[in-house]
């Protein structure tokens, strides 16, 4: 928030572009530690290698340069609210080189206890900005402790110290020994957590066995066609045979680690590049209920697969001697640099990248409705700057629903394409509704539906198109699905706002519009986003005192201010 702060301090205002020339700024800092970093983990490695120097300078320069230059990691730095997971990267990395730093001069002559307490101050300071900037900045503590393990090994003023080697991993297996002490004395404190999710514990589990694959082939084959924003495509596992890739996945990172393990002294790297890849995506892609695939989750263990890269990469120019390694290095940032181009070019448009993510991921539900959405709304805009005597053809409105019709096919409780689908039909094509009630259709979904991110926006959709009279009937219908839906999620303060907007929309001066608006604050009393609907409330009515009272509950609850410009918006836009 601070650096967004400074983006607007800077440019006036919170324009697209400079926003994302601050994520650009800060992923070429970023690629910088990488080069860094690498230089140190490959110094001490190969420190009893003797041409350890040029190695070292190549595997740190590819490795610094194939992640700056890596298509996958597009969507993290033009993503503008993804400079949460670029600035606890760039902190995270920062913190490992001053603990590296550091840990070379003790393994050769020791430390006094104030250069450790120096040390640590400074890793705990650079922690803070790293958990502050997003909550995986608290990988730092882990990823200290990889590098203890596998590079220092107990290593202490020109010795091996074995008590120190221990003490190393056992803090390092901390984690696993909370989480399953977790998992056997109270279970339901994860389990629990699923049931607002499609799947369940164990199916992300053994999923993102899979995804990991996923991840390290992007990294290593950089294929755009596969990328995408949306990767809800993908299939979940529903047991460790089904499908078969499961079993493969497992057996495969149990083959990689027990490798990794075996050659441990004679090539460290090895298992340090893995784990660091697995510690940084163990927040992410293990047991907390979150989406099964984003790219963005590779930006920080990106780090140790393109080190491997690198290393590999110098090793070989060194075993057959090529005397230019510069146009070598140079031929391989090459490679990258188009596919880098051509995903840059793609999100340089909504309309294409939705086009785009719909052709590489032709399932995703996610990827059908936003394209569908983005053809309405460049459609909408087009007819607005039309002239009066011009007519404009309805080609992307007709393939827009041609979207929503599939996704409402393949999944025909997905009430965001339900939701769509009554927005056109009411708005634009009137001949059809008469074939299909969507209202009907929404309410019977409204029994059963697992609730998605997409089906509140669709929803959200619908009640904009109600309010702007785009939508002129059923309106007591959607009443009724709304209150079905609160009923089945009585912890969903949104729900209760989507009801208090539809009977506003019915009946202004309805004595129970306060009440709805207070069942969402009691649904989750800290949940800010209730507030602003209950000042207006409160000011269409004439109340005053709460009007200011809200005012102040909704302060309270936001010491950080970050919602004060819509606050402020109510009071000057009436």
């Amino acid at each position: 928030m601070l650096t967004f702060g400074l983006n607007y301090a800077l440019t006036g205002g919170f324009d697209s572009f400079w926003l994302k020339i601050g994520n650009l700024i800060i992923h070429l800092a970023s690629g910088a530690f990488v080069f860094l970093f690498s230089r140190l983990v490959l110094l001490h490695s190969l420190r009893h290698t003797s041409n350890r120097e040029s190695i070292t300078l190549t595997a740190a320069v590819i490795a610094s340069g194939v992640w700056m230059l890596h298509p996958l990691f597009v969507s993290t730095v033009l993503y503008a609210v993804q400079r949460m997971a670029q600035l606890s990267t760039l902190c995270v990395l920062l913190g490992l080189i001053v603990f590296l730093k550091h840990r070379v001069s003790w393994a050769l002559k020791g430390a006094l206890p104030a250069e450790i307490l120096t040390a640590a101050l400074w890793l705990a300071l650079i922690g803070m900005f790293a958990v502050y900037s997003k909550e995986n900045g608290l990988l730092l503590v882990w990823l200290v402790l990889l590098c203890e393990v596998c590079l220092f090994r107990g290593e202490w003023d020109g010795r091996q110290r074995p008590w120190l080697a221990i003490a190393g991993i056992a803090l390092f297996s901390l984690p696993f020994i909370v989480v399953l002490t977790i998992f056997v004395f109270a279970p339901d404190y994860f389990i629990g957590r699923y049931s607002g999710r499609s799947f369940s514990l164990y199916e992300r589990v053994l999923t993102q066995t899979r995804v990991l694959w996923q991840y390290v082939s992007w990294l290593v084959l950089p294929r755009i066609d596969q990328m995408g924003f949306q990767h809800d495509d993908i299939v979940i596992s529903k047991g460790v045979l089904v499908p078969l890739t499961t079993m493969l996945s497992i057996l495969g990172w149990a083959l990689t680690l027990s490798i990794s393990w075996v050659f441990r002294r004679r090539i460290p790297l090895l298992l340090f590049g893995v784990l660091f890849f697995l510690v940084g995506h163990s927040m992410e892609s293990t047991i907390l209920p979150l989406e099964m695939v984003y790219e963005h989750r590779n930006y920080l263990p990106g780090v140790g697969v393109c080190l491997l890269l690198g290393f590999g990469f110098a090793v070989l120019v060194d075993r057959f001697e090529i005397r230019k390694p510069l146009i070598a290095i140079a031929g391989v940032f090459l490679v990258l640099t188009f596919p880098l181009a051509v995903r840059v070019h793609t999100w340089a448009d909504d309309l294409r990248l939705s086009e785009v993510n719909l052709r590489n991921h032709p399932t995703s539900s996610r990827s059908n409705y936003f394209y569908a959405l983005a053809l309405i709304e460049d459609y909408e805009e087009r007819l607005i700057a039309l002239p009066e005597d011009e007519v404009l053809e309805v080609e992307p409105l007709a393939l827009s629903r041609h979207f929503y019709e599939r996704m409402h096919q393949e999944d025909p409780d997905n009430l965001a394409a339900i939701s769509m689908l009554y927005y056109l039909d009411e708005r634009y094509f009137p001949q059809l509704k008469d074939y299909v009630d969507w209202l009907e259709v929404m309410g019977s979904a409204a029994n059963s539906r697992v609730l998605q991110a997409t089906d509140f926006i669709g929803l959200r959709f619908l009640l904009d198109c109600f309010e702007m009279g785009a939508c002129n009937s059923g309106q007591a219908r959607v009443v009724d699905i709304l209150r079905s839906l609160s009923t089945r999620y009585p912890n969903r303060p949104d729900m209760y706002v989507l009801q208090y907007r539809m009977q506003y929309l019915l009946d202004p001066t309805n004595a129970k519009l306060e009440d709805l608006l207070l069942q969402a604050v009691a649904a989750n009393p800290q949940d800010n986003n209730v507030y602003p609907w209950l000042i207006t409330h409160y000011s269409r009515v004439g109340n005053v005192a709460e009007v200011y009272e809200n005012l102040r509950e909704s302060m309270l609850k936001d010491p950080a201010r970050r919602r004060l410009p819509l606050l402020k918006r109510l009071f000057t836009d009436g």
